[in-house]
């Protein structure tokens, strides 16, 4: 199959002959859990965090960023998004559960734009739409339009036989639930009647990258602890070539999120314990788009890397 056929359909089809395996046993799984549960429960404890500041909550987003910069990342709190992106994410993820959900011919732009304005009416990028001139819809149809279309036509082919669940929420509690992991997948599929059938599908309105792959070691380790069992695979769809991207979970993949999330937890852990206290600073790329470039002291180290 070349990549120009690969549709997410056809993905789920090759995925269909491994339902039934897993990538760790019930055992395995139950020792991971507790494994996280004592390293983390050790690092909440040491910390002394004032209960009222608890529980310390690591969504899916913030493990990467911590990781890469936990000054950055405590600049970026309250951020907000270009409505332009937000609007080109929505438009993204209502053109995948579309295409997933339903076998009819692929909807118009405003069809889709109906759908993200009805799903998340006070969306910045709706609002955007909204306001705008005549002028400024054309353009912005000839932008989203071909996002809308390559989406639809990557997420079709999807059988009837798998159930799909936009926008699903998982969490996993540690320490006594003083620690929240969480994560929003923008689909999960599955198949009834067959539990060991979970795909995680995240959808991108851009090219894929590197953190797009540690985001779906987390996708995998969350939903591992969610259901007992792994799921099959975490597939990223984007507009990039290729179009689907399909990691496979295995023990490996686990494990390595399992670290990343311990590590990212420990960090915030000590940042919540010590709000008052200078966050690290760890140079690199992002420092072009940090919002603290002009004052932090370590990103000449990045330029100069670079």
């Amino acid at each position: 199959m070349s990549t120009a056929e690969v549709t997410l359909g056809s993905v789920l089809v090759e995925l269909d002959e491994a339902i039934g395996t897993s990538a760790y046993t019930a055992a395995d799984v139950e020792d991971l859990r507790s494994s996280i549960d004592q390293q983390l429960t050790e690092a909440v404890d040491v910390a002394a965090i004032d209960p009222s500041l608890l529980p310390v909550r690591v969504p899916k987003g913030r493990v990467t960023s911590v990781l890469a910069c936990p000054a950055k990342a405590l600049a970026d709190l309250g951020g907000q998004i270009e409505p332009i992106h937000s609007l080109r994410g929505a438009v993204a993820d209502v053109a995948a559960v579309v295409a997933s959900m339903s076998p009819r011919k692929p909807l118009e732009l405003i069809d889709v734009l109906e759908g993200v304005a009805a799903i998340d009416p006070e969306n910045i990028g709706i609002e955007m739409w909204r306001a705008s001139s005549r002028e400024e819809k054309a353009e912005f149809t000839e932008q989203l339009t071909p996002l809308s279309a390559a989406i639809q036509r990557t997420c079709s082919g999807v059988s009837l036989d798998w159930v799909v669940r936009p926008q699903f929420t998982s969490q996993a509690a540690f320490a006594g639930g003083r620690l929240l992991a969480t994560a929003r997948y923008d689909m999960l599929l599955t198949q009834p009647g067959r539990p060991r059938s979970g795909v995680v599908v995240e959808v991108k309105a851009g090219d894929a990258h590197s953190d797009h792959r540690a985001d779906a070691f987390l996708y995998a380790l969350l939903e591992t602890l969610r259901t007992g069992y792994s799921p099959l695979a975490i597939v990223t769809v984007c507009t990039g070539d290729p179009a689907i991207l399909v990691e496979k979970v295995t023990g490996g993949v686990l494990e390595s999120a399992a670290r990343r999330l311990v590590a990212a937890s420990r960090i915030l852990i000590d940042m919540v314990a010590n709000p008052r206290a200078e966050a690290p600073e760890q140079p690199g790329p992002h420092c072009t788009v940090c919002p603290r470039r002009t004052h932090c002291s370590s990103v000449s180290l990045a330029v100069d890397a670079s």
